[in-house]
């Protein structure tokens, strides 16, 4: 039988950004050791966990990427279906009828039900299951040999912390330092300068001084890493001792710049412990990266101000703006009425949810926000 990983080409599934969000993003990739893969975003992780199954179970598989539904040359096709992306998967499917699909995801399985050649799994470990096959944690880049990009590393999952609009589980787990060794042997197929830390609060963990072996590990084998990007909270910035780590830059869930609006969605983090955080960074001589959030319920013009000036007056890398994309099992799901699954798209300010005026102001705040730091970048 013929297995093959699908994955559909950015361009395809992707909103098309104007103008203003395509030079954005183009002057954070053209950063120093930036590198983006020319097909996605960021290597699919699912691909890397099934195709690390699939080599320790001997089973031969390739990898395709789509860029239009078309006849597809194989028995067995796996894909991760998102809601940009269903509809094409619908459209595949019902082409390839020949062809059985076995999709992960997080979407309502009922939307494939007139379909009987798509079935859906909840886990790499569910799929291995399906077919008699043995299940083993760990990641291969195989597939993408010689990519350039900014892999992925996990040293725990979890977050300690509550905000509302997260879904992250509460409890922090160690990754087994096997699995840890496994995803550094995997780094060798690849073309890189950084590695991003996938911990959701870096330094919760104990583990997290494992950088430093990660580090020795990888520079055996690639004289060009510079070292890591990490994502964590202001508060728990000054607790770690950052000169003894080699990390070269520090995204810090800012979101907003604003006491009232942190203290009303449980963030770990007020105005004064942010600015305590970015002293702490820009000392260790460690780049900073604030993540913003825009959307949250009770931003207003003034607020927003007030987090664009955070932004302009801080010596930054480059900051990631989001949109507010609030999911099924956040609790801040609970207290709004969402009627569109474009409540769940962070690329999107306009929300089912919102007034008009709200929308309206969200979306001024979010171009303002990209046009300010377009000029503060260049």
């Amino acid at each position: 039988m013929k297995f093959t990983l699908l994955q559909w080409h950015t361009s395809t599934i992707s909103p098309v950004l104007d103008g203003a969000e395509t030079r954005y993003y183009d002057l954070i990739w053209s950063q120093e050791y930036y590198h983006k893969p020319d097909a996605f975003w960021e290597l699919p992780k699912w691909a890397g966990e099934l195709s690390y199954c699939l080599d320790k179970n001997r089973v031969y598989h390739t990898f395709r990427v789509l860029r239009k539904v078309e006849s597809l040359k194989c028995d067995i096709a796996f894909g991760s279906v998102l809601d940009s992306n269903k509809m094409l998967y619908k459209q595949l499917a019902t082409v390839n009828k020949n062809v059985k699909f076995i999709f992960g995801g997080y979407i309502d399985w009922e939307y494939f039900s007139e379909l009987d050649n798509v079935y859906s799994v909840d886990s790499i470990e569910d799929c291995c299951k399906m077919f008699g096959w043995e299940y083993h944690k760990g990641v291969s880049w195989t597939l993408f040999k010689g990519e350039k990009c900014i892999p992925r590393i996990t040293l725990s999952d979890g977050c300690r912390h509550r905000c509302k609009f997260c879904t992250i589980p509460n409890k922090v787990n160690a990754m087994p330092e096997y699995y840890i060794d496994v995803q550094i042997e995997a780094l060798k197929d690849l073309d890189f300068e950084l590695i991003y830390v996938d911990d959701k609060t870096f330094g919760q963990c104990s583990n997290y001084t494992e950088l430093n072996r990660i580090k020795r590990e990888v520079d055996r084998f690639n004289d060009k890493f510079k070292g890591f990007i990490v994502q964590t909270t202001a508060t728990t910035i000054p607790k770690i001792d950052w000169d003894k780590l080699p990390v070269y830059a520090i995204e810090v869930g800012v979101e907003s710049y604003n006491d009232e609006i942190l203290k009303e969605m449980r963030k770990p983090a007020s105005v004064r412990t942010i600015d305590k955080a970015v002293r702490v960074i820009l000392d260790a001589g460690i780049k900073y990266i604030p993540n913003i959030i825009i959307g949250l319920p009770s931003e207003t013009r003034h607020t927003y101000l007030s987090t664009l000036n955070h932004l302009l007056g801080s010596d930054i890398l480059h900051a990631n703006v989001y949109s507010l994309a609030v999911y099924d099992d956040a609790e801040l799901s609970g207290e709004i009425d969402k009627k569109s699954e474009h409540d769940d798209d962070e690329m999107t300010q306009f929300k089912s949810y919102n007034t008009e005026l709200k929308n309206k102001i969200d979306k001024a705040a979010y171009e303002l926000i990209i046009e300010c730091l377009i000029k503060k970048l260049k």
